[in-house]
């Protein structure tokens, strides 16, 4: 088993740095730089077709990367999860309230 203990604090503030937007747009680039390489070793046809979009896609990340806030992310999923259950609440009172007569 590693002992992990020893991890220099800048490497520490890295690692608290991450969160799950940056991860995502790190799994985008990675992903997108995959396709690239694939195509390449396996077909030059398919890397000559779509090299353009994947590469759109792996500098679309790079950016969202350096430039989406963590803030703004969190606050919209809060607020999809409130409108959410707003809409739950509504369809159930929906279904379940009984008719006028």
């Amino acid at each position: 088993m590693e002992d992990f203990s020893d991890v220099s604090s800048e490497k520490k503030k890295l690692l608290n740095h991450e969160n799950l937007l940056t991860l995502k747009f790190k799994r985008s680039i990675l992903k997108n730089l995959l396709f690239i390489i694939r195509d390449m070793a396996v077909s030059h046809r398919t890397l000559h077709r779509d090299f353009n979009a994947q590469y759109r896609r792996l500098n679309d990340a790079k950016r969202n990367l350096h430039n989406r806030s963590y803030e703004k992310y969190k606050t919209s999923l809060i607020e999809k999860a409130k409108r959410g259950r707003a809409k739950e609440l509504s369809n159930y009172k929906a279904r379940f309230s009984s008719p006028s007569p």
